[in-house]
């Protein structure tokens, strides 16, 4: 059950991170600091109800009924699978430091000009 256990350590990351991509990828496209690079997620990612549908619940609904067959015992998660998790999970952090690029880029960036609009109002 050991196995079981970090599986289900790595699901419940899976769903933190891919909340977190799909909400800060929102954000990006929507204030047009970033363009979608998934093809499939393109359309989707400019609409926040069908970002929050396909790309949060019903991959949350998903990995929550995994979680929940491996606590019960009917799923044991073979060698394979857990390796894809593992992998899905390198590639999360992946894009989520391509991310923390573009969200410190624009920080950086917006930087100066707040401190020209501190300097004009003091």
């Amino acid at each position: 059950m050991i196995m079981g256990k970090e599986t289900i350590k790595d699901l419940k990351l899976l769903i933190l991170l891919n909340a977190w991509d799909g909400i800060v990828s929102y954000i990006g496209v929507s204030t047009k600091n970033i363009e979608e690079w998934n093809p499939f997620m393109r359309n989707i990612v400019s609409n926040i109800l069908l970002l929050i549908v396909v790309k949060i619940i019903i991959p949350t609904l998903i990995i929550s009924l995994i979680i929940l067959k491996i606590k019960s015992g009917v799923y044991c998660p073979r060698k394979v699978f857990r390796k894809l998790i593992r992998l899905t999970l390198c590639l999360y952090i992946a894009v989520s430091l391509i991310h923390a690029l573009w969200i410190i880029k624009t920080y950086r960036l917006m930087a100066p000009a707040i401190v020209f609009i501190k300097l004009l109002y003091s």
